[in-house]
């Protein structure tokens, strides 16, 4: 087991924690400079680091985030959430 690469991996997470936490600016600019500084570190292999992103899984729930983004927007479902909640 690699021992050299878990500093810098506490690092990156801890300094993504704290951006998180902090609202420093948008969580996947974040999580992509987190993920850029690990292949650069050398802690993530560069072959692999984007390997999870072709998940068609990935595809489903950006799929559901910009159908409620839509959704907000339109505010479609407001009258909805009016009668259902009195307010």
């Amino acid at each position: 087991m690699e021992t050299r690469h878990q500093f810098p991996t506490l690092f990156v997470v801890a300094v993504l924690l704290v951006g998180l936490a902090r609202g420093v600016c948008r969580p996947d600019l974040l999580f992509g400079g987190a993920l850029v500084a690990l292949v650069v570190l050398g802690a993530a292999p560069a072959e692999t680091a984007l390997s999870g992103f072709s998940h068609p899984a990935v595809f489903t729930v950006g799929a559901f985030l910009i159908v409620a983004h839509g959704l907000q927007l339109t505010r479609a479902f407001d009258s909805v959430f009016s009668r259902l909640f009195h307010d």
